[in-house]
């Protein structure tokens, strides 16, 4: 007799149960999005760190470049490497290949 009851209850509050179900479904659906967007998000933090440590990097190099300016040596070992220009009283010296034909 009880389990009839039981049994009535449990007919009678069916939506309790259909409730429950999409709550359910709800939150789990509303995790795994959840879980897809941190992993994203963690995916673009790393590439952005990457970005960060490159540019940096960069500036660093620019500051220096910024600074040795000022340097006279400096400046005439740069016109030297760069443009090939060779201070007074100095000779310059070209080595040429041979050619294997």
């Amino acid at each position: 007799m009880k389990n009839n009851g039981l049994l009535f209850n449990i007919k009678k509050s069916w939506w309790v149960f259909l409730f429950m179900s999409l709550c359910l479904i709800s939150y789990d659906h509303a995790v795994k999005k959840k879980n897809a967007e941190v992993e994203l998000l963690s995916h673009r933090l790393t590439s952005l760190e990457k970005e960060e440590k490159i540019l940096q990097a960069q500036r660093e190099d620019l500051a220096l470049r910024i600074y040795s300016q000022e340097d006279k040596d400096w400046m005439e070992l740069v016109l030297m490497k760069k443009l090939g220009v060779v201070p007074e009283g100095q000779l310059k010296v070209y080595f040429k290949k041979e050619s294997s034909s």
